[in-house]
């Protein structure tokens, strides 16, 4: 570990305090709520109601609709305490949690030996890269997500038996995918039992994921009958296989399309924008950066390597081995998906960055270096500040309070009993209208995934809705409607009348960045017409005016 100056610890504490007050501020400011936090907060809410741990409407078994454990335990300690309380709850968290990641970043570049200008570099990305602020701000458990999975690497660098231990009963409740973690994990450590010949210290690494992780295998035992999550099963049948989605193209299409997977996983290195939920866009400098940032981690694996710096490589595996599962195996990345991911990988960068500098330069000359790149590096992320954060306000006031929440307060005013909805969209429908949702893939519909296994060749949101015939359905035009208007399917014109529409307007929609790939500023309403007839209400300024 390199001498650390006076001043670091300094500059340390302001980025943490900067960390969780920007945080705060996105909260107030943009109030973003992303679509998917309401999925799982429902089912606390529900619970404190008396309902169950569950997302469905009451007298069916509890269903596990959400993926990660501490993504409703959290909530729901909110929520024990007021009703309604969970979401903010959860907020709070990820906000102190912004803090502490910049903490454990830094302490794991010096654990790598970096500059600690470099360690500082990696602390400040994680306090003020813009998706590293907005998915947890947004409701989402992802800061949480990052903050385990950091502190597993930093156990795993120089903690006790027992602390690694729990760090990994701490990632398998934040996400079921961790298992690919805990594996890499208790090979490294079986390694070092049979290389010193102490194969007692597997027991306190075993008995600390045990005693977090068993009582929870315990209980999705007992009352969901399995630990595997609805989602899981939804998406895994849902979604179209990233094979499936290569079949049938040519070699190069495939290399490319391969390649740029890959790099969307870590787009956020440099600056970019996902808070239109239809993956990341780059910004001013057309990727150059994140690229770059990928190519010093490259050349820092390679350097880990000849050096067999174990502590490095241990950083390096956890990059490389998500990003490839994130590549070759995941359906559709979804953008909280990376962000733990590249909260790693800035740090490989930094070390590789270090590892050319040191190859070239003198001392002196070095830690000049290191912080003209790292101020640079940190400003090409804040800059672009005060564009993305005003567009997560626009979102929020147009798209998701004045869209899809005014979408599921109009179901619930003319929901009946026995009444159902068909949507892809399930966070606000659902948690608004409290009705029953058959979401698509049916991530919280026991319906909708049954449907699935009987249906393999329809497999898709249109085809699920013809089959179940909601009392309702819900749609964006591209999801039924061809280049001129029209709808592509003649069954819903048969049985259903549209009654409601939600469109942002024209003016508001371009004041979100990169509008154009946002999907989600018109949704339909349908009624079946075997049901009571709704006259049309074309809803398009009560977006705005709310």
């Amino acid at each position: 570990m390199p001498i650390v100056p006076r001043w670091f610890s300094r500059v340390l504490l302001a980025l943490i305090v900067l960390a969780f007050l920007i945080r705060l501020f996105y909260w107030g400011y943009t109030g973003r709520t992303w679509e998917d936090a309401l999925i799982t907060v429902l089912h606390s809410e529900n619970f404190v109601h008396g309902l169950g741990l569950t997302h469905v409407t009451p007298g069916e078994p509890p269903l596990h609709g959400f993926t990660s454990p501490l993504s409703v335990l959290i909530p729901l300690v909110g929520d024990l305490f007021h009703a309604g309380f969970g979401l903010l709850f959860l907020k709070f968290v990820s906000a102190v949690c912004g803090g502490v990641a910049v903490w454990l970043g830094a302490q794991i570049c010096l654990e790598l030996g970096l500059s600690p200008i470099l360690a500082l570099t990696a602390g400040a990305f994680l306090a003020f890269e813009h998706q590293q602020i907005m998915w947890g701000m947004a409701g989402m458990e992802t800061e949480v997500v990052t903050v385990a999975y950091l502190f597993s690497i930093y156990c795993l660098q120089r903690g006790t038996q027992w602390q690694k231990g729990l760090s990994l009963g701490l990632i398998m409740l934040a996400r079921p995918d961790a298992a690919i973690w805990v594996v890499i994990f208790l090979g490294i450590e079986t390694w070092r039992a049979w290389k010193g010949g102490e194969w007692r210290r597997l027991l306190p690494v075993l008995s600390g994921l045990t005693l977090l992780y068993l009582p929870w295998l315990i209980f999705t035992f007992v009352y969901y009958g399995s630990p595997v999550p609805n989602t899981i099963l939804a998406k895994s049948m849902g979604y179209t296989g990233v094979g499936a989605q290569l079949s049938g193209l040519a070699f190069k299409v495939k290399i490319v399309l391969l390649r740029d997977r890959f790099i969307s996983v870590l787009t956020t290195l440099g600056p970019a924008y996902g808070g239109n939920g239809t993956g990341f866009r780059s910004l001013w400098d057309h990727r150059v950066i994140a690229r770059l940032m990928i190519f010093l981690m490259a050349v820092g694996t390679i350097a880990a390597l000849r050096r067999r710096d174990t502590k490095a490589l241990v950083v390096y595996a956890f990059v490389w081995t998500y990003s490839a599962y994130l590549t070759f195996l995941v359906s559709y990345i979804f953008g909280w998906y990376t962000a733990p991911i590249v909260a790693a990988a800035v740090v490989g960068s930094l070390y590789g960055l270090q590892r050319i500098v040191d190859h070239l330069l003198a001392t002196p000359a070095r830690e000049r270096v290191f912080g003209i790149v790292g101020v640079v590096y940190i400003a090409s992320l804040v800059m672009i500040l005060p564009y993305t954060i005003p567009s997560d306000r626009h979102i929020q006031k147009y798209v998701e309070a004045g869209g899809r929440e005014q979408v599921g307060l109009y179901l619930k005013s003319v929901l009946r009993p026995g009444d159902t909805i068909g949507s892809e969209s399930l966070g606000y429908v659902g948690y608004y209208s409290r009705g029953t949702v058959y979401d698509y893939p049916g991530l919280c519909s026991r319906k909708v995934v049954q449907y699935l296994r009987e249906h393999p060749n329809g497999r898709n949101l249109i085809s699920m809705m013809e089959t179940l015939q909601p009392t309702y359905i819900n749609l964006r035009p591209a999801e039924y409607e061809d280049a001129s208007g029209h709808s592509r399917y003649p069954w819903i014109a048969k049985d259903y009348d549209l009654v409601r529409v939600f469109r942002v307007p024209d003016a508001e929609q371009r004041q979100i960045l990169d509008w154009q790939s946002n999907f989600d500023f018109e949704f339909d309403v349908f009624r079946a017409k075997s049901a009571a007839p709704v006259a049309l209400e074309r809803n398009t300024s009560s977006l705005s005016a709310k």
